[in-house]
């Protein structure tokens, strides 16, 4: 008794036999999707390679507990007409969404190039464009950077002139970088 209820357990989990189509037949197989999404059955039945005719069935059951459309694990029973059977796992992992880049901040562009006095040029550009944004909006006409003493990539310290178009009053920024030369 306790194995015939064994038996007809294990038969419940098989999905039900097909009746073989005739030989030559050319139909196409039926298709059953157990827990997995059409497009993703879709695809593991194009990876069988069923030919018309020799297939009766092919059955794709999701075999973890939840296959979405991004990740899964599936069994892919084909059922051919003369009642041979095989079986093949299909597993799929779609890539997760790239982040959202990150905007990298530039300063903006000067209007005009910095006369450099005494300090390596990237340090006299990033003093040079350094100032306020609304000084930086009005119309320049020159930019002095100037380094007191002695200035290196590392330390140093001076003043930034602008000069604006508009005949307004000079800017004088001072600046000190690393240790103050």
């Amino acid at each position: 008794m306790a194995l015939g209820l064994v038996i007809l357990g294990l038969l419940g989990c098989e999905p039900p036999a097909v009746p073989g189509a005739p030989a030559g037949g050319g139909g196409a197989p039926q298709v059953a999707c157990q827990g997995v999404p059409d497009s993703i059955c879709k695809q593991a039945l194009d990876t069988t390679g069923a030919v018309q005719g020799t297939v009766a069935q092919v059955i794709v059951r999701c075999s973890k507990p939840i296959c979405t459309e991004q990740l899964g694990e599936a069994d892919v029973l084909i059922i051919f007409v003369d009642g041979r059977r095989e079986t093949s796992n299909y597993g799929w992992a779609s890539a997760p969404a790239a982040p959202a880049p990150i905007p990298v901040i530039t300063p903006p562009a000067l209007a005009v190039q910095p006369e450099c006095q005494g300090l390596p040029l990237q340090k006299c550009q990033e003093m040079a464009s350094s100032m306020d944004p609304e000084e930086m909006a009005r119309p320049i006409e020159s930019i002095i950077v100037r380094c007191n003493g002695v200035c290196t990539p590392a330390s140093g310290q001076g003043q930034t002139i602008v000069h604006h178009a508009d005949e307004s009053t000079d800017l004088t920024i001072d600046w000190v970088y690393g240790n103050g030369g």
